[in-house]
């Protein structure tokens, strides 16, 4: 084997590991192109050992053919990948397509027509030496050489422009992307002289050199020209508002979701002071903290858990990172149960359990402060008699009734339950013994002339009350009151129903309305 054919076997071996080192790059999303650039490189490079190896006019001609399928892409997928590393990638399909049609015309007409005089007007096979074929060019041949040129000065140009005013960093990859373009455009133009011959094997080393030095450059380089793609695809499509403060409070970055629910923050520059979020702890700069807000959007409330996280450098805080996670839902079941926790689910009002905690706690100051206060307890009367005749769901429609009536009519410092059943319990204080009664004679006045409407016909209910007055001799605990007040609504049943009865210490002493 000629020393020739040998370097040029090396070339397509080095062919091969740029390859492979683009497949292994593939799904970056700065390396789409790189693979196809590595194709055509290889295939450039192959097809030049072909030409070496051939032993006549027509393996001379099929090796040409080789060639050129990949020397007239590269430049496109060249420039591409450069446009891609700079930040200004092109995405349109259309567009691709566009720059790659010249190319590919080029190619097919010198693999189906190759002696049509119009890419050579002449090709001059000969045997050994390092020149095997001796091309005579045509019109479309110098089409392509100008093509390819204006790709490569393009390439040029993005390098100078994506790297200017970099740092030396920077500076060297911009010597990279320049460099080898510049090489490869010198390579181009002196090639295409007449006269002047320049072996095959030259360009096709500069082509496969030039793309292991830019796959191993992407690779080195990758994670900091990553940084504005990596934010745009982790920062960006967060879920969770976002936003980035200096020690002064100054605005450094924030993400589209803090901008919808914080629009104010759309028209704030970097280092703009940042005011009414209300999301930032005291003393934020101290160490991990969060707390709970709630923001107004499109007329909801929505809550979040706003966390501050001092960004530290050599121990100094440097700027503060706020991560809002929406907890509506968690916040909207918590209420849910919350509500069902102290509420009964048919009547709304307070259960047993929790009107015994919280009257238990307002009696004590009532107690203390020595101020009046009333228990009331009511019943319904003959409510068996309503389950009996018209169903029990229509004896829950008349609990659901009188829930509604008492929640309408009770004050805000009042404290109104189911005790259980068909009996209701009120704990009213600051009340003395006529607030007590007038509210018990209109609560009995509103049951008396309502009428339920059912299958079986209307029909109207009644209720009697009990009412015990707080004596801080005779009732040392809520319980005691409540056990008055049931004496007293028992005085009430026991003496005909729809009454109310007022027990005092002595005696009971009885009202009816």
């Amino acid at each position: 084997m000629h020393i020739t054919e040998m370097i040029q076997g090396l070339v397509c071996v080095v062919a091969m590991g740029a390859l492979v080192l683009a497949h292994s790059m593939r799904k970056l999303e700065k390396a789409r192109f790189y693979l196809p650039l590595a194709m055509a490189s290889f295939i450039f490079a192959f097809g030049y050992y072909l030409e070496l190896g051939a032993g006549s006019l027509d393996g001379a001609y099929i090796a040409q053919r080789v060639q050129y399928v990949g020397i007239t892409t590269y430049p496109v997928f060249y420039y591409l990948f450069v446009r891609d590393f700079g930040n200004r990638p092109i995405h349109k399909h259309t567009t691709i397509g566009i720059l790659l049609v010249i190319s590919i015309f080029m190619g097919l007409f010198a693999w189906l027509w190759p002696s049509s005089g119009l890419i050579y007007k002449d090709l001059i096979f000969t045997m050994g030496g390092d020149q095997q074929l001796t091309i005579v060019r045509g019109p479309f041949y110098w089409l392509h050489i100008i093509y390819a040129g204006v790709l490569l000065s393009l390439s040029i140009y993005e390098a100078a422009c994506h790297y200017l005013d970099k740092t030396k960093a920077d500076i060297l990859k911009q010597n990279v992307f320049g460099g080898a373009s510049t090489v490869l455009l010198s390579s181009l133009v002196v090639f295409s002289i007449e006269g002047i011959r320049l072996q095959m094997k030259i360009s096709s080393a500069i082509l496969v050199v030039i793309v292991v030095i830019h796959g191993i450059t992407q690779l080195l380089k990758r994670p900091k020209e990553w940084l504005p793609f990596a934010r745009n695809i982790i920062i960006e499509q967060m879920s969770d508002p976002y936003v980035i403060l200096d020690t002064d409070g100054g605005l450094l970055d924030v993400n589209e979701r803090a901008k919808m629910f914080f629009p104010y923050l759309s028209n704030l520059a970097p280092g703009d002071f940042v005011e009414g979020m209300d999301v930032l702890p005291d003393d934020v700069f101290g160490g991990l903290m969060w707390k709970e807000i709630a923001v107004e959007h499109d007329g909801e409330i929505h809550w979040f858990r706003a966390q501050s996280t001092p960004i530290t450098h050599e121990g100094k805080a440097i700027c503060l990172c706020v991560v809002l996670s929406e907890i509506t839902e968690q916040k909207q079941t918590s209420e849910r149960l919350r509500e069902l926790a102290i509420h009964d689910s048919l009547t709304k009002l307070l259960n047993r359990g929790t009107f015994m905690e919280w009257a238990s706690r307002d009696y004590e100051l009532v107690r203390r402060k020595e101020l009046p206060a009333a228990v009331m307890m009511i019943d319904i009367d003959a409510f068996k008699k309503v389950n009996d005749t018209y169903g029990h769901q229509m004896g829950d429609e008349v609990l659901g009734w009188l829930g509604k009536l008492l929640l309408r009519q009770i004050r805000k410092t009042d404290l109104c339950a189911r005790y259980g059943g068909e009996e209701f319990l009120l704990f009213m204080p600051v009340t003395v013994e006529t607030d007590a009664y007038e509210f018990a004679k209109a609560l009995l006045g509103e049951v008396r002339r309502h009428h339920f409407q059912a299958q079986k016909g209307s029909f109207k209910i009644t209720v009697s009350a009990g009412i015990a007055l707080s004596d801080a001799a005779r009732h040392h605990t809520i319980e005691d009151m409540i056990a008055d007040a049931d004496k007293a609504l028992y005085e009430s049943k026991g003496n005909g129903r729809d009454r109310i009865t007022i027990y005092t210490s002595k005696d009971a002493s009885e009202k009816i309305s």
